[in-house]
């Protein structure tokens, strides 16, 4: 056994993913900050590839453990990939017997379901895991009790076990940068359309700070927060996008925080730095309509912002309402109009199954999606998830039952059910997807100067095209299934 070495896995479910695993990036980078010997296991195929074996890419798992034999394994898991990574823990203990440690989403919220009689996991982070798992990390490997680590669940005598809750970390400059090299950043930075998304680039998303101060009920977001928001510096952030351009050559960036444009004077601030520094990168975000106004609207185009996605839901105020989403339709309206004004994309996040959605408000949405003419939509069905308050009202799942949310946000569950109307949602959604992922949606991006001016001085041409060609393949080939269906 490796007695120095700690590996952090990333599911066998998102070997296909084309987003960075962000959360590993900050344990890694953390771990590594204060001198402990830490690797990312990371099995990757080509991001196109829907269909592919998860016992394949669980096999190459094994078999780097089994080279290196870490003495300590740590997992992150939503709730969807509890069974997977469960599967895979208990492989790995039949190998050899590490220390696993799980943290994450579903850790935090549900420990009782990741530690339990005859579990393959050792210790559940709850909670920011960086400074809890440096700590468990310098125990375990001097053979020491983590017993009174704050910020974990453990077993004793077959019971689960709690230890004091982990403080949020106040200052978010106190943690490292990422140290990008712990990943496949050739993988990472082929052109793909999920940076600024459904626009083939090469770029990362990053963080620039955590949590969220709004209460949508469908969003678990609160519980795992508790509604603070805090934010990294300007200049660290910056910092990170000048060490990415110098070292990575990337064209663009995306910002995931939940709500990026809630302190309008730190974005204005941003943008402003940016300039100053004379970074020409092309960047996007996500938001809520109520946090904008023109003032940051336009520095935000000044500063090459050129689409920002907004979480709209419902075009019908009764049905926001009734999930607690805290914005009106005229909101709605001024933000996208405003984002137009200064040339800048908007991308509509939108939804069907609110509570006590009737008809008339699927026909409300439906009509303020058309009035919107967002240049790119995605639709789904709610979905109540551990965590948030949807999920309280419904009957509570055994973990065998998880597997309902496969494919739950095409196809509505009963089990899930708010909507009052019987409309077949699953119909809809294939009507609306098929409507945009279109010719016209799909290559609206070539009208935008700002993107045709980034491909044009990339260093990164041949893999464009080499992109646009799989793309269009891809297209091609769900017209053809479609045909045939």
């Amino acid at each position: 056994m490796n007695n120095d070495l700690v590996s952090l896995i990333v599911p066998p479910s998102r070997a296909n993913a084309i987003g960075l695993p962000i959360t590993m990036l900050n344990l890694g980078s953390y771990l590594k900050s204060v001198g402990i010997n830490c690797e990312i296991i990371d099995v990757k195929i080509d991001y196109l590839q829907k269909h592919f074996s998860k016992e394949g890419v669980e096999n190459t798992i094994i078999e780097k453990l089994e080279k290196n034999k870490p003495k300590i394994i740590g997992m992150s898991c939503f709730t969807t990939e509890l069974d997977e990574i469960t599967k895979l823990a208990e492989r790995i203990k039949k190998t050899y017997n590490p220390t696993i440690i799980v943290g994450g989403i579903h850790a935090t919220l549900l420990p009782e379901e990741i530690i339990f009689k005859d579990s393959p996991f050792d210790i559940a982070v709850i909670g920011e895991g960086e400074i809890t798992i440096a700590e468990l990390s310098k125990l375990i490997l001097k053979n020491e009790s983590t017993k009174d680590v704050d910020g974990i669940a453990y077993l004793e005598n077959n019971t689960m076990k709690r230890t004091a809750e982990r403080a949020l970390i106040a200052n978010l400059d106190d943690l490292p940068l990422l140290d990008w090299s712990m990943v496949d950043m050739d993988y990472y930075l082929r052109p793909n359309l999920g940076i600024i998304r459904y626009m083939p680039l090469s770029g990362v998303g990053i963080f620039t700070g955590r949590g969220c101060p709004f209460s949508c009920s469908y969003c678990a977001n609160k519980n795992l927060w508790k509604r603070k928001v805090r934010f990294r510096s300007v200049e660290k952030v910056v910092d990170e996008i000048e060490s990415l351009i110098k070292n990575y050559k990337i064209d663009s960036f995306f910002i995931y925080d939940d709500t990026f444009t809630l302190q309008k004077e730190r974005v204005i601030d941003f943008c402003n730095e940016l300039n100053r520094r004379k970074i020409n990168l092309i960047w996007g975000c996500q938001t809520r309509v109520n946090t904008v106004d023109e003032e940051m609207i336009k520095a935000m185009s000044e500063a090459n912002c050129i689409q920002i996605e907004f979480g709209v839901e419902s075009g019908s105020q009764k049905t926001l309402d009734s999930v607690s989403k805290g914005i009106t339709i005229q909101q709605i309206k001024d933000a996208f109009k405003l984002s137009k004004k200064y040339n800048m994309r908007t991308f509509n996040n939108f939804m069907f199954n609110l509570v006590d959605e009737d008809e008339d408000d699927v026909k409300k949405t439906l009509n303020l999606v058309k009035e919107l003419n967002a240049d790119e939509n995605s639709v789904g069905i709610l979905t109540p998830y551990p965590g948030c308050d949807l999920y309280s009202k419904i009957k509570k799942l055994k973990k065998e039952e998880y597997i309902l949310y496969d494919n739950a946000v095409a196809e509505l569950k009963p089990e899930f059910k708010f909507a009052k109307h019987n409309i077949d949602l699953k119909k809809l959604l294939e009507e609306l997807r098929s409507e945009y992922i279109s010719a016209k949606y799909r290559t609206s991006f070539l009208k935008n100067k700002p993107y045709i001016k980034t491909i044009l001085r990339s260093k990164r041409k041949l893999q464009y095209l080499k992109e646009y060609i799989k793309i269009f393949n891809a297209w091609i080939l769900r017209k053809v299934l479609k045909i045939k269906s």
